[in-house]
């Protein structure tokens, strides 16, 4: 005989605070911030790619 589930219940509790990491200096923070600008860029720019070929048909 097969058991049917209903209902499932999830709970999670989130930190927002890490222990044990310290916190980044700015000069990374600043490289990490030009990374993920030109990443974005780039995703952007397959994007347009992509939608301008699906409106060429």
């Amino acid at each position: 005989m097969p058991v049917e589930i209903r209902e499932l219940i999830i709970r999670a509790v989130v930190d927002s605070s890490v222990k044990g990491q310290e916190p980044m200096p700015n000069q990374e923070r600043n490289v990490s911030t030009a990374r993920a600008e030109s990443i974005i860029e780039e995703c952007v720019r397959q994007v347009i790619k992509i939608l301008q070929k699906s409106g060429e048909r």
